[in-house]
């Protein structure tokens, strides 16, 4: 997980509980900016901060090996990047293509 899907984990139970990030930030002695900014995905945040917060939230850590993609993940996610880029292209060069049109009218 990365910080932002952390900090969209944190929120979610937060107010699954019902609980504003002031009470959450009282209950685990934390500043409620801070909570702010972990839900927020903006800040580093330490281990045995996110423990109490998880303990609170009922949330578990997790420490597990990557996942490897397949070959054909990796297959399906190049020819998506080069589809994206094809189509970067065509749009920066559609300007070009409208001029060009013009000029030979």
């Amino acid at each position: 997980m990365n910080l932002p899907e952390i900090g969209e984990a944190v929120r979610k139970a937060r107010k699954a509980e019902r609980l504003t990030q002031q009470q959450l930030a009282a209950e685990v002695r934390l500043n409620p900016s801070t909570i702010s900014l972990i839900e927020s995905g903006l800040t580093d945040i330490g281990v045995r901060k996110l423990e109490r917060i998880c303990m609170r939230l009922d949330l578990s850590i997790e420490v597990a090996p990557r996942k490897k993609p397949t070959w054909e993940e990796q297959q399906k996610a190049a020819v998506a990047r080069y589809n994206a880029a094809l189509l970067e292209t065509d749009r920066l060069l559609e300007p070009h293509r409208e001029t060009g049109k013009k000029h030979h009218a």
